[in-house]
């Protein structure tokens, strides 16, 4: 199910569900809802859901220029940021094999928009290359778009090693976006690459990595707090390393005419994974670090209508979990108000499930499955054991026991639906976003149902 699929299914269930409420009151609850409140209830609940599918409707694919030497890291980098497989790394010759507009495969048939290359200065095309010359081929594919990034990357033991013809190569690209989108902001990210590789040899396990970051990520950090450590004086020596390419990369893209010194990036990664074939990581091959900081920058950086899809696309959890409490709002909501409708216990159980399969089903899309329908998320929903069970029933007894209550009674059981459905979709987010089992999901949110 692709996005424009997914948008399509989620409004069409909510106008269902609508006309099924109305449906019920006159046939089951034999209640005639006037027209003109009919209206006004259908503005109450597609208020809450409008502007999240709004968001869905309006996003696109992010644009992606990613340039740089044969074997500088590029496809391994884009592995990183996805965190899936892409592509073949070749052992000798540039994996990538022509310089165009490429699709990545996403969660769902997304897509992101790759401009990747064969790499700078190629000796030797690899099979199914075209025969012009990179700097050429891309080019030509900056007159069919713009990229919304362009990633320049560079290893870090080469950030000083006959880089000139890259940086005019380069600048040739910028210069031509330049001119074929002059009202557009450019915005340029220098990346020095395979920051493991820098001398000393090794000192890249989790906790040297994780000195790494944070020296790097808050320089006020007293950095001599671990001089006791035995590998301190290496772990130093490699940190002013990483330092110190990033400093002569920073002054070499100082040379890019249309680029502004203040506007330029400079993040640097590495970014080495490989991916078992059930797609989960391989922690004896997994070199990656400063990856989450380069994703939060390029998410800073793209253009409004990009965002969600890279944010589902590359898994930032930050994002996913804020539009999944963006969901939980508005479900447990609209749960809310047809939970307190006056209605004969239970006949509006079709209406609130159906709402918690949407929430579940939104949930699980920005998560970035692979695969994300309404039949898996009502299989969820009954998995998890959740509306048919004991918040139902409180609910309906709160409905026999304030019969005589009147819209006190409506209130405080509209007041259980909305938490339960609250409760339902954070154990959706734990499922789908953190990657819980459903039966760790539940014990973490017991607290809530519990309350």
């Amino acid at each position: 199910m692709d996005t424009r699929d997914f948008k399509s299914s989620a409004r069409t269930l909510i106008d269902d569900l609508v006309d099924s409420l109305f449906e019920y009151l006159n046939e089951i609850a034999g209640v005639d809802v006037p027209p003109g409140l009919q209206d006004n209830i259908r503005k109450v609940i597609k208020r809450f859901f409008d502007p999240i599918l709004k968001k869905i409707e309006e996003s696109r694919i992010p644009r992606i220029a990613i340039i740089g030497r044969t074997r500088a890291g590029k496809t391994s980098l884009l592995r990183s940021i996805f965190e899936q497989e892409l592509g073949v790394v070749k052992a000798v010759y540039s994996a990538t094999p022509k310089h165009l507009w490429t699709t990545l495969n996403g969660p769902n048939g997304e897509v992101a928009e790759l401009l990747d290359t064969r790499g700078l200065q190629d000796g030797i095309p690899p099979e199914g290359a075209s025969a012009i010359p990179s700097l050429e081929a891309v080019l030509t594919a900056l007159d069919e778009k713009l990229p919304d990034i362009f990633m320049f990357l560079v290893k870090s033991t080469e950030v000083n090693a006959a880089i000139d013809s890259d940086i005019k190569s380069f600048d040739k690209c910028l210069q031509k976006a330049k001119s074929v989108y002059r009202s557009e902001q450019l915005t340029v990210m220098g990346i020095p690459t395979q920051c493991d590789q820098l001398a000393p040899f090794g000192f890249w396990d989790d906790e040297s990595r994780l000195f790494y970051s944070a020296y790097w990520n808050d320089p006020e950090i007293d950095i001599l707090r671990d001089r006791e450590h035995p590998d301190f004086e290496y772990r130093l020596e490699k940190l002013q390393n990483i330092q110190a390419a990033v400093s002569v990369w920073g002054k070499q893209l100082t040379r890019l005419s249309t680029v502004e010194r203040s506007d330029l990036r400079i993040i640097p990664t590495s970014a080495q994974v490989r991916f078992r074939p059930d797609g989960t990581i391989d922690p004896r091959v997994d070199t990656r670090w400063n990856i989450i900081p380069l994703k939060k920058f390029i998410l800073e950086e793209l253009p409004q209508n990009a965002k969600l899809q890279f944010y589902r696309l590359a898994r930032v959890k930050e994002q996913q979990r804020q539009f999944s409490r963006d969901v939980i709002k508005a479900s447990s909501s609209v749960c809310s108000i047809v939970g307190a409708w006056p209605t004969p216990p239970g006949f509006d159980l079709p209406f609130l499930l159906a709402l918690q399969i949407l929430q579940i089903a939104l949930i699980g899309y920005i998560s970035g499955r692979k695969e994300m329908n309404w039949k898996i998320a009502a299989e969820f929903l009954a998995a998890a054991g959740l509306q048919t069970g004991a918040g139902f029933i409180l609910r309906e007894l709160f409905r026999y026991a304030l019969t005589f209550g009147g819209p006190p009674g409506w209130l405080i059981s509209g007041a259980i639906a909305g938490v339960g459905t609250a409760t339902t979709g954070k154990i959706a987010e734990a499922y789908f976003i953190d990657g819980l089992s459903i039966e760790e999901a539940k014990k973490i949110t017991g607290n809530i149902s519990g309350q």
